[in-house]
């Protein structure tokens, strides 16, 4: 690489790296990316009784931990709804930059469990949930 181009790429600044992390039961477990955190107005409440609809993407469960009991139900007749809290947290230091509580949750979809050559976690590409509401709070 010429010596200008890898300068350059240098001088370029790294995006902050941020995860997800999703508390039920008062245990943690960490996402790379969530979709669907939106907080309807009154408008769109008041047009739709639809739920709303959460994707969580890319995370490493363990098999005894809640979330991964919860979301192996084997039968939505006999899954419970739960709250959950999702926080953003920037990486490095651990910055706390906004949370969303998740109110009556309910999981849908988990895809693509993998599970690691030691058989303790399963790696997930998506695990999706139906909620009666959402509220934001930035830290």
């Amino acid at each position: 690489m010429p010596f200008n181009q890898e300068r350059k790429m240098r001088d370029i600044p790294r995006q902050p790296i941020y995860r997800f992390v999703v508390s039920i039961d008062g245990e943690k477990v960490s996402f790379n990316s969530v979709s669907g955190l939106n907080i309807p107005d009154d408008s769109e409440i008041s047009l739709s009784n639809e739920a709303l609809e959460i994707t969580f993407h890319d995370g490493l469960l363990s098999n005894n931990n809640p979330l991964y009991q919860w979301l192996n139900h084997g039968s939505m007749d006999n899954v419970e709804k739960k709250d959950i809290l999702v926080t953003l947290i920037k990486e490095a230091g651990g910055q706390l930059i906004a949370s969303w509580s998740v109110i009556n949750a309910l999981p849908t979809k988990l895809s693509s469990p993998t599970a690691d050559k030691n058989g303790s976690d399963i790696f997930v590409d998506e695990v999706s949930m139906i909620a009666d509401s959402i509220t934001m709070v930035a830290h």
